[in-house]
């Protein structure tokens, strides 16, 4: 996993930015993870991985900027493809909402909206690109936590050993969700505040 998510990266960002700074244009994009945001207990080492990828774009961004090459880091949360059934994610508390909660309020998007918005991000310059509302809100909560509760609250929400397995799961992670939960809510005005700014700056830039 380190070989795949950290030092092939590495390789192929030093191999490809070095052809597009010759050519003086070109872009990079490079996928992470919302889990690149908090530490993810037992699943350490795929956090950590997508930690590096995160921290390797926003080196590359300024570095690779003089030479005409722009790069951005996406950053998804749960998509709907394979990963989690490979990945042995799939039951992730996130993935099982009752009703199907995930996919109706957009926790769990669509891996088309996933890369239509990766590539709308690119063209755009935007840094770090996290698709879909309530993960930027998941992300902009991360913020309000101290590293630990971060911790505790991502294994709840990603983490395989989902609090709605059973009574005893719930019971153990209800003080995450609680203040995890409380982080969001804190977040969620302050991220809709901070698109409707950026909306109204980009669109004064059109008059």
């Amino acid at each position: 996993m380190l070989q795949l998510n950290m030092a092939t990266v590495a390789r192929l960002c030093r191999l490809y930015a070095a052809n597009f700074a010759r050519r003086g244009r070109g872009a990079l994009l490079l996928t992470s993870s919302l889990v690149a945001l908090a530490p993810l207990p037992q699943a350490t080492i795929y956090g950590a991985s997508r930690a590096f990828t995160r921290s390797l774009a926003l080196g590359l961004r300024d570095e690779c900027a003089p030479a005409g090459v722009v790069v951005a880091c996406l950053l998804p949360g749960a998509t709907a493809t394979e990963f989690a059934k490979v990945g042995g994610t799939e039951r992730a508390m996130v993935f099982n909402l009752p009703l199907g909660l995930g996919d109706a309020i957009g926790l769990v998007l669509p891996a088309e909206q996933v890369a239509s918005a990766a590539f709308d991000g690119l063209a755009a310059g935007t840094l770090s690109i996290v698709p879909g509302f309530l993960n930027r809100v998941y992300a902009a909560s991360t913020w309000l936590l101290t590293a630990r509760a971060a911790a505790a609250f991502s294994s709840a929400v990603f983490g395989d050993d989902s609090p709605l397995a059973s009574a005893s799961n719930l019971l153990r992670a209800l003080p995450a969700l609680l203040i995890g939960t409380a982080a969001v809510v804190a977040a969620l005005p302050l991220q809709a505040a901070r698109e409707a700014l950026c909306w109204l700056l980009t669109a004064l830039q059109w008059l």
